[in-house]
């Protein structure tokens, strides 16, 4: 079996490519010889890869796959972009027109800036040849009486081979993950009202344009 992996890959997005990990664990587990291409972004990945705007390689690899694998997130919203909900429901189309399977694995399901939104994509991934599985029940329900499988984030099912050794301060820890700069007032005043907290700043997407956003914890 031939798949396609389709997400929010490439990026160095740390949670969507933890996703991706997962994805490929999960098809190495069932099969020994896995055959697989990563639709990725702007940035290489460890995979067999294709660049997920060269149109000419979708049609290709569209015409020698048997299915197409969303590997989990949230991809399927509008509160980022109606464009990039839009992109991901053009490319469920297209696989359907090449009678590809749609694998939507572990989604989450919103949110939407517009009931029309929420319309088009439900329209669109109720079709017969989507096979989905979601996140938690909450997105199950957006489908009346789904009989869709709810699978927990992909990324709750990582094994942790090396044991993190406890930071060794005598404050509260704090672990904050913003993606963003944009709550920097809010996380000064946190510290100014909780002298006692030791905050640690968990970035998972850097800002390229901003130094301080180049460091992971």
């Amino acid at each position: 079996m031939k798949v396609i992996l389709f997400g929010y890959y490439g990026f160095r997005n740390t949670g969507d490519e933890q996703l991706l990990d997962e994805t490929i664990r999960l098809l190495k587990e069932s099969s020994s010889h896995p055959n697989y291409i990563v639709a990725r972004g702007s940035y290489p990945l460890p995979f067999p890869t294709f660049k997920r705007t060269n149109y000419l390689a979708w049609i290709y690899y569209f015409w020698k796959s048997d299915a197409i694998i969303f590997g989990g997130g949230s991809i399927f919203q509008s509160q980022t972009s109606f464009y990039s909900l839009l992109y991901y429901l053009v490319i469920v189309q297209i696989a359907m027109i090449f009678r590809v399977k749609v694998i939507l694995l572990c989604q989450g399901w919103g949110p939407f800036k517009s009931r029309y939104h929420q319309h088009l994509a439900t329209r669109i991934l109720s079709k017969p040849m989507v096979v989905r599985s979601w996140r938690d029940e909450l997105a199950k329900s957006s489908f009346t009486n789904s009989k869709d499988h709810v699978f927990c984030d992909l990324t709750l099912l990582q094994n942790r081979d090396v044991e993190i050794e406890p930071l060794k301060s005598s404050k509260i820890s704090l672990g904050i993950s913003i993606l963003q700069n944009e709550f920097n007032t809010s996380l000064k005043q946190l510290r100014e009202r909780y002298p006692d907290i030791d905050a640690h700043y968990i970035i998972t997407q850097p800002d390229k344009n901003k130094q301080e956003h180049q460091e992971f914890l």
